[in-house]
C-alpha cells in the first residue's frame, strides 16, 4: 500500500498541498512520522492539522500542541488546530 501511495503522489504533479491530520489528544505515531517523511521526500508542501481540539480543556491545548510539534519535528506555527464540531480553526486552513 505504501509503495502504491507513493507512486500515486509522485504522478500527481498538480498536487499543490498535502494535509496531514493528527489527533491532538494522541502522541504522533510511527505511521504519522512515516507519512510526513514520505511527503517531505516527494517535495510536497505540507500543512499539519491537529484535529479534535474541542475535546481538550483550554489549558491543555498548548501542551498537547507541543507534544505533536516535537513528535513530528515541526517548525513554529504548526500544527494548526481545528475542530469540526465547533468550526474552530477551519477558516485558518483555507487561507
Amino acid at each position: 500500500v505504501e509503495d502504491a501511495a507513493e507512486r500515486y503522489l509522485e504522478k500527481r504533479k498538480e498536487l499543490s498541498l498535502g494535509v496531514l491530520l493528527v489527533d491532538i489528544r494522541r502522541e504522533p505515531s510511527d505511521d504519522d512520522r512515516a507519512v510526513l517523511a514520505a511527503l517531505y521526500d516527494l517535495n510536497i508542501p505540507l500543512l499539519i492539522v491537529a484535529t479534535k481540539v474541542d475535546k481538550l480543556a483550554k489549558n491543555d491545548i498548548e501542551s498537547s500542541l507541543e507534544v505533536v510539534q516535537r513528535g513530528l519535528g515541526l517548525p513554529p506555527g504548526q500544527p494548526l488546530c481545528v475542530s469540526s464540531v465547533t468550526g474552530e480553526g477551519i477558516s485558518t486552513i483555507w487561507r
